[in-house]
């Protein structure tokens, strides 16, 4: 599914959403928003058929079918809609990791939100959304100004600015480049569907990526990552998305450290709460 580098930086959380960069400005996500969002796409297009005696080949090809039959209804006039909550794991860094980040700081649990619209010819005419912590509040905003995304960090009053230069091969491109390694893994036999009832799990081993220098809770003398792992000894890595059996519905994504201990630890979790295509007219203008 993922590479074996930790994603540090980031420029807005809009942006990475957009772009699918993961190398911008602030220490914000493990993995690009892409990455977690495709993996998440692949098993919610998942439906119509039981789960027992399906392979993990098998959900790849029909989620495929199934993604690729949403997508097509992203056309002049209409828009694609996302909703996703986020957790990436801060642990005994919460404190440091909040004092050094001035700006683009986020907690550890946000909600995300975005529009993107779509023009003639397939162009991304207009992109919308924010983030808000678990309790609402904002802390940024992504609008459209002129030819240009602008995403806001609401704290600081920071702002990126890049051109609006997306089309819907640009989405379903970050979607199959977001797939490829997961049915690679697939096809190797190093990903398979490890539970079926209560509920369906595809699961993958990934190697353990290569983390930035990292501090102990209190030292501002280094950097750090996120997620937090300093306080981890690790042994192993495993992607896990589990699907409802029932309605093939996605309830969560996450990456899992196992300690030296046999222990899990959940670092970093993506659920997918909207992906749906709406008309374009249903696109918020203006604050929230």
């Amino acid at each position: 599914m993922h590479g074996s580098t930790l994603t540090l930086e980031a420029r807005g959380l809009g942006e990475a959403l957009l772009w699918g960069d993961a190398t911008m400005k602030k220490v914000m996500l493990l993995l690009t928003f892409v990455v977690a969002a495709g993996v998440a796409a692949v098993v919610l297009g998942v439906r119509n058929w039981p789960s027992e005696g399906l392979d993990a080949e098998t959900v790849l090809a029909q989620a495929q079918a199934q993604e690729d039959g949403v997508l097509a209804q992203l056309t002049e006039g209409k828009a694609l809609h996302q909703v996703d909550v986020v957790y990436r794991r801060y642990g005994p860094a919460a404190g440091l990791i909040r004092e050094m980040t001035t700006e683009w700081y986020l907690p550890e649990r946000y909600a995300h939100e975005l529009w993107l619209e779509i023009g003639s010819a397939g162009v991304v005419t207009q992109a919308r959304g924010w983030v808000r912590d678990e309790h609402g509040v904002l802390l940024q905003d992504i609008s459209t100004v002129g030819a240009e995304v602008v995403t806001k960090d609401v704290a600081s009053g920071a702002e990126t600015r890049l051109p609006l230069s997306l089309s819907v091969e640009d989405i379903k491109a970050n979607l199959q480049g977001a797939r490829r390694s997961l049915d690679e893994a697939v096809l190797r036999g190093d990903a398979a569907i490890t539970e079926r009832s209560p509920r369906l799990v595809l699961e993958q081993q990934l190697p353990p990526p290569t983390p930035a220098p990292t501090a102990a809770p209190g030292s501002l003398s280094r950097g750090y990552s996120i997620p937090y792992l300093e306080d981890i000894s690790t042994s192993g890595w495993i992607s896990r998305t589990e699907v409802d059996p029932n309605t093939f519905a996605v309830s969560r994504s996450s990456i899992v450290v196992v300690d030296t201990a046999g222990q899990e630890h959940v670092v970093e979790e993506w659920q997918t709460m909207v992906f749906e295509i709406v008309d374009g007219g249903q696109v918020p203008q203006g604050a929230e």
